[in-house]
């Protein structure tokens, strides 16, 4: 993710192979300010750094255990299976089909509908007035919250108009034709969040420089329920070595470097491009994240769009190019996480509550189950958005 984003409010998901905590995605606050920081540093500087804050990360989520499902009718996990979060999904019942048909959307008042992304707020289009009102008038960091066990700017980001407004004018395609006011504000902030501000259809660690530093970024990845990236480069020829297996099965990038000109070594930077780790890293608005989640939801989209191959049999850069470019797969991704009840279906509807419960929606987009976790930040951008805009009078067209 860019170095604008609040990356410490999401969290990976995995496989059932051994738990891992949802919490530590691709997009963490500390692991992104680390990687604007280190930009004026030394090259050796900024991989230790780097290095250092992804290990970090890893270490407390790897900690972390998430709570069962609230839900009775939500399909419940066993202690094997991290809770669902924005990148993965839930584990169904023996037997149970998924339910991919999208909740009914209910319109909370009169005139209570979000149609496209002409929004205007105390006659201002809405990101102007975010950018302008909102978020100047909230410098700093939140008192209490601490994603991870790391501090978070109340809004950190500015909001890109053109990507909001281009977005927003595919509600369909995201979730329903038209969104409940709850509804929008729930979604825009994990788009926010997510996207640092940008509203796109990106790809973690997109913003660093080279691809060599998003391999290293990428690295938390290197764990189940990922196949481990020493295993799949000796499976696919490209290490015999036992030693040089163990390094690339550990979450420090060890080699080689993108400069490497030698056939084997720039043979092997290749080929580490296309291992778990790397490309199922965050994709798209909500960052979906892991090879299982991704795969669960992108290969029908893929089949549906006519493109004959799956996520797997798609090189990294195709696949990339799908999510960010082919609206039918990047906002299609987004519409079956909010709408199937193995995913966030089962939750979303907790926006429209009389009280909206934002820290649900929090919790399962995070996978962080701590009272001051992301849920925490979560829930204060959601209501201060939503307050903000009811006191400043806002239309949508």
């Amino acid at each position: 993710m860019s170095d604008e984003f609040d990356t410490s409010d999401t969290a990976p998901a995995k496989e059932a192979e051994q738990p891992v905590d949802a919490a530590a995605e691709a997009s963490t606050d500390e692991t992104t300010e680390t990687a604007s920081d280190a930009t004026d540093a030394t090259d050796a500087a900024i991989d230790t750094a780097v290095d250092t804050a992804l290990e970090a990360v890893t270490d407390v989520a790897e900690a972390v255990t998430n709570e069962a499902a609230s839900d009775e009718d939500t399909p419940t996990t066993g202690d094997e299976e991290p809770e669902p979060t924005s990148d993965q999904g839930e584990e169904l019942q023996d037997g149970e089909e998924p339910a991919n048909e999208r909740p009914a959307v209910t319109i909370t008042a009169d005139g209570d509908r979000i149609k496209s992304g002409d929004i205007t707020v105390a006659g201002k289009h809405f990101a102007d007035w975010f950018n302008q009102n909102l978020r100047p008038a909230h410098p700093g960091q939140h008192p209490t919250a601490r994603p991870h066990g790391n501090p978070i700017d109340y809004f950190r980001d500015d909001v890109n108009k053109a990507n909001f407004i281009e977005t927003f004018n595919h509600c369909a395609d995201l979730y329903a034709p038209q969104l409940t006011f709850n509804q929008f504000i729930a979604m825009f902030c994990i788009f926010y969040n997510e996207t640092g501000g940008r509203i796109s259809l990106v790809s973690e660690g997109d913003y660093l420089p080279t691809v060599e530093k998003r391999l290293r970024a990428a690295m938390r990845y290197n764990t189940a329920p990922n196949t481990l990236a020493g295993n799949q480069l000796a499976e696919r020829g490209f290490l015999s070595d036992e030693a040089n297996i163990k390094a690339w099965n550990t979450k420090r990038y060890p080699g080689p470097s993108e400069t490497d000109t030698a056939p084997d070594r720039r043979a092997l930077f290749e080929a580490a491009q296309e291992c778990d780790f790397f490309k199922y890293r965050g994709r798209g608005l909500n960052q979906l994240t892991w090879r299982r989640y991704i795969t669960m939801i992108v290969d029908p989209l893929l089949a549906a769009a006519g493109y004959g191959k799956t996520c797997d049999e798609l090189t990294e850069r195709e696949l990339a190019h799908a999510i960010e470019t082919d609206t039918r797969i990047g906002y299609g991704m987004t519409k079956s996480y909010f709408s199937r009840r193995d995913f966030l279906g089962n939750h979303f509807a907790a926006v429209d509550k009389a009280t909206p419960d934002w820290s649900r929606v929090g919790h399962r987009v995070s996978g962080d189950p701590e009272e001051h976790g992301y849920k925490e930040i979560y829930a204060w951008r959601c209501q201060t958005l939503r307050a903000a805009m009811d006191e400043a009078g806002w239309q949508a067209d």
